[in-house]
């Protein structure tokens, strides 16, 4: 794998003979490409690694995300050739070590009935196609009787959709707008780009040259956004100029807003300390079709941040779904194929609750009560998302998870058992942090059945909630009832699909409604060998919520 690092203008080439490598700043043991010079990238930062037959890129949970082309990613992204990855404030460029093309571009389907007469002429002889040119790599463009000036401005004009399509970032392309601007247009000597805000509605300062002081006049900067119109503004024998274009120093200067759809997203200036009579109405045209330009970028970023910002919450609230199939979730509801429904089969079914909580949280304060809570959840959801489980609620201090649903699973049996396994470990993990601290602790009762259900998921188009019906569902949540603290309790139906995997002990429980109940307990075990052992609760064998 060969990557190419750009930083700051310094460009330097990797390879690596791995075909999956971790990205950070030094630290861990795991990361291959150190970027230690760049203090935005994250300690463990990003992957990538070869699949199949191209390479993909993810995000290991950074604080300043994982950009492909200017847009962040969430869960992984395959790459193809020219593909930018930012992270931080370096790029990177991915290709094999052999220089081969990591992905051959798919090709959209088209309507061939569309094309029968170009088939033909393919048929009778071969299309000739007179020349070439790559779609996303700039060019020069010649325009016959252009002088050195206006063929500069069209070269500006032709080059900046280009940068909008491909840059990393919006300072990047707002500092190559305002550079631009002022190279081409002779009487500039300065100038500055600002962009609103939307949470504050202030303008921000986003590019400016010099950088170090601003050439800004607030009067005419609100009076450019205000009046939605560019204009050029010269100072005169009887101009009275506002402390702000006085300390600036500004004889000539052109403003133009940032205009998108009837919104002012910004605006652009420039302007000359030295002369009255520095630029044209040509000028200012030229400026107001540069800004048009730096609009579209402003408001293509808006989109793709409340595009994002969507998505984020929706997979915040969908929270009862494992990360995978959360993404997969999204994609159904983004395409329409997430439907209001459910079918019956057979689902395998976990039962937790907390063991003694009722009487421990009665004196802790309720933010204790909230942390210790949220502290046994944590791991306790992770143990069943990490066994394809999906939770279908939290009743106060229980979790009813289901495996099988809404994805078909064929083990889906022997990953509850799992699951319930690797909660009881996850509960001591958790205890002996808590007893470290001199916090109270609880067991875990864990019940699991399998029947049939009707599930998936019901509502309507505006509000659908996944859910499990059925008489399966309140058998499970009587073996809960009857499970210690640490102890795994299992149903005989379930037992006679999981009885070759795991080892058990018959036992019977007391319920409320149907008296004695004939169920099978689950053998701890301490390592990957299944070495039993009987262990004692960490708390009384109280059965409340």
């Amino acid at each position: 794998m060969k990557v190419t690092c750009e930083y700051r203008g310094q460009r330097t080439i990797f390879d690596f003979a791995d075909e999956e490598i971790v990205i950070g700043r030094a630290g861990p043991r795991d990361v291959r490409l150190k970027l230690d010079f760049d203090s935005r990238v994250s300690r463990r930062h990003a992957r990538i690694w070869w699949e199949v037959d191209q390479f993909v890129v993810s995000d290991l949970g950074s604080s300043a995300g994982t950009l492909v082309n200017g847009t962040k990613i969430t869960g992984k992204r395959a790459l193809v050739d020219n593909d930018r990855v930012q992270l931080g404030e370096t790029v990177l460029k991915v290709q094999s070590s052999d220089g081969a093309s990591m992905l051959n571009r798919s090709t959209p389907e088209v309507d061939e009935s569309a094309f029968q007469n170009e088939k033909l002429q393919a048929e009778q002889g071969e299309i000739e196609i007179s020349g070439r040119r790559d779609s996303i790599m700039p060019s020069t463009i010649q325009l016959p009787g252009a002088t050195g000036e206006m063929q500069d401005r069209l070269q500006l004009l032709y080059d900046l959709p280009l940068e909008l399509a491909h840059s990393l970032s919006d300072d990047s392309l707002f500092g190559r707008i305002l550079n631009g601007v002022v190279r081409i247009i002779p009487g500039a000597e300065r100038g500055a780009l600002l962009v609103l805000d939307r949470l504050s509605t202030k303008l921000e300062l986003r590019a400016s040259i010099p950088e170090d002081s601003p050439p800004i006049s607030r009067t005419l900067v609100r009076r450019a956004a205000a009046e939605g119109q560019g204009f050029i503004w010269s100072r005169s024998e009887n101009t009275d100029p506002s402390m702000s274009i006085t300390s600036i120093g500004m004889q000539t200067g052109m403003y133009c807003p940032l205009m998108w759809q009837g919104d002012v997203l910004g605006v652009i200036c420039v302007d000359n300390p030295r002369r009255r009579q520095a630029f044209s109405v040509q000028d200012l045209d030229f400026l107001i079709a540069v800004a048009h330009y730096a609009a579209a970028a402003v408001s293509n970023r808006i989109l793709q941040n409340d595009l994002q910002h969507y998505i984020e919450t929706q997979r915040c609230l969908l929270t009862n779904f494992s990360p995978s199939l959360r993404d997969k979730i999204v994609d159904q509801a983004r395409t329409g194929n997430l439907k209001a429904g459910g079918e019956k089969s057979n689902v395998t079914l976990l039962m937790s609750d907390l063991r003694a909580f009722t009487r421990i949280s009665a004196d802790m304060s309720t933010d204790e009560v909230v942390a210790m809570l949220n502290e046994y959840f944590s791991a306790l959801t992770e143990a069943i998302f990490r066994n394809r489980g999906t939770i279908d609620k939290f009743i106060g201090d229980a979790i009813l998870a289901v495996f099988g649903s809404p994805e078909h699973d064929e083990e889906q049996d022997v990953n509850a058992v799992k699951a319930a396994m690797d909660m009881q470990l996850a509960m001591e993990q958790v205890n002996k942090s808590r007893q470290a601290r001199g916090e109270k602790t609880c067991g875990c009762g864990i019940g699991l059945h399998r029947g049939e259900v009707l599930h998936g998921f019901i509502g309507a188009e505006e509000r659908l909630e996944f859910t499990v019906i059925g008489d399966a569902v309140n058998k499970t949540s009587r073996i809960c009832d009857g499970a210690k603290a640490d102890e795994i309790l299992i149903s005989p139906v379930l037992h006679a699909e999981v009885k070759e995997t795991f080892e058990f002990s018959e036992t019977e429980i007391m319920t409320k409604h149907e008296g004695s109940l004939d169920v099978w307990r689950l053998k701890p075990t301490v390592d990957e060998h299944d070495t039993t052992i009987e262990k004692k609760p960490l708390a009384t064998p109280e059965t409340d919520g």
